[in-house]
């Protein structure tokens, strides 16, 4: 009789790896903009290369003992006009290309020799051997109704890469009250997904007779598969004083479908994931300083027994025609009920998984953002650094196995914004 992995007894954590915490919807801005915008962003991401030693030789000579994680170069574009007096239109393109490997499972192995004592041997990582490169582009174009006060606004888009393909919608609606002191706000989102996932060059001769291949072999994609979202989201804002606003919101999003990790070894996750988060945030303006204090926190929990807590502080300070913005985020999060450090020993279960990104780990990210304002143009610098380990997590356990294959990354964003 099949089984599911029992959640654990504690239940604080939270979920980013990568990762940030969604935007509070702002106060509802009634007046239609006057200018058009053109901006552009190239971002370049790099994660951290592994350690060496953390990595299994399984078919070294096939790339399987691969050091090296993602590079990731993304150019983003984006444009919005007036149309009318009464509605703006908007359209962002994003172009990625997608180099690297990518942790394909994690084995035991007995690095020192004691085949009859397994409690020394050491977790590693089975790298997907053949680099991958993949190219994604994801194109939106969304319109805004603007009233005395309130907006109401929709939006379509599209993502393709070569193995995977989706379609969304959205539709909001965001008003003020009480003199323009409280602002609320709803909407509902839809999306549809095709995966079809495509064969490495990496053979595991190793772990051929479970998996055959990059692959996965514990839940396989036969052809094509489909995923479905379904997302709602309400918030309130509140100005308390002339220096002070506040904000608040909740959302839900159900997924459905094939949820499983097309190129993980051993991976199998219910095929129905139910997620809810609140949100809080506050804006204060330092009047001895002149600069605007940010503080975000989101709670984040899901059926698959992911809790999470995330905490964003910022400082908003304008200095001459620079603005200059530094930041610190910390996530911590706990594992899902069916994850587990080494999943080969734990198919007899109705899920399972040795993901990294559903392990129990905590992460802090610093950022730096100066924005060099020459009307009618912007120029924008921004540099991240996030670093995550199971040390770093709320719900660490003294003899809790950290993954291998928590991340670090580097992040590095330049753009222009023209306004005319």
């Amino acid at each position: 009789m099949t089984k599911t992995l029992k959640p654990s007894s504690k239940l604080l954590a939270l979920s980013a790896a990568a990762m940030a915490l969604p935007a509070l919807v702002p106060q509802a801005q009634a007046v239609a903009p006057t200018e058009r915008t053109l901006s552009y962003r190239y971002t370049q991401y790099n994660e951290m290369g592994l350690d060496a030693a953390s990595v299994s030789k399984i078919n070294a000579d096939q790339g399987g003992g691969a050091t090296q994680r993602y590079d990731i170069d993304i150019n983003q574009y984006a444009f919005s006009t007036p149309v009318g007096d009464h509605f703006a239109l908007s359209i962002d393109i994003q172009d990625e290309v997608l180099t690297g490997a990518s942790p394909w499972t994690v084995v035991k192995e007995d690095v020192k020799a004691t085949p009859s004592d397994t409690s020394d041997d050491e977790v590693k990582l089975v790298m997907s051997g053949a680099t991958i490169k993949e190219h994604r582009t994801d194109a939106s174009v969304a319109t805004t109704y603007f009233y005395s006060t309130g907006t109401i606004s929709a939006n379509l888009g599209f993502s393709t890469e070569d193995d995977y393909e989706s379609t969304s919608a959205g539709l909001s609606w965001g008003g003020e009250f009480d003199d323009k002191l409280t602002g609320l706000a709803l909407g509902v989102s839809f999306s549809d997904d095709t995966l079809n996932p495509e064969e490495g060059a990496y053979k595991g001769t190793v772990l051929q007779d479970k998996v055959g291949g990059w692959l996965n072999g514990s839940d396989p994609v036969d052809g094509t598969a489909k995923k479905e979202s379904v997302s709602g989201f309400f918030s309130a804002s509140r100005i308390l004083t002339p220096n002070w606003i506040v904000q608040a919101g909740v959302s839900y999003t159900q997924k459905s479908g094939h949820l499983s990790d097309a190129y993980k070894a051993n991976d199998k996750r219910p095929a129905e994931r139910n997620s809810y988060t609140f949100n809080a945030g506050s804006r204060y303006w330092i009047k001895p300083i002149k600069a605007a204090a940010h503080a975000d926190y989101r709670y984040y929990s899901d059926d698959w027994g992911i809790d999470s807590h995330t905490i964003i502080l910022a400082l908003y300070k304008n200095w001459q025609k620079v603005q200059i913005i530094p930041s610190l985020r910390y996530y911590t999060q706990t594992s899902a009920s069916f994850y587990s450090i080494d999943a080969t020993d734990t198919t007899q279960y109705n899920y399972y998984a040795d993901d990294h990104r559903l392990s129990n780990f905590g992460a802090i990210t610093g950022g730096l953002k100066l924005v060099f304002k020459q009307k009618p143009v912007d120029w924008i610098i921004a540099g991240e650094y996030y670093a995550s380990g199971a040390d770093m997590s709320l719900d660490k356990t003294e003899d809790e196995t950290e993954h291998p294959g928590l991340l670090k990354y580097a992040k590095f964003t330049f753009g222009v914004e023209h306004r005319f």
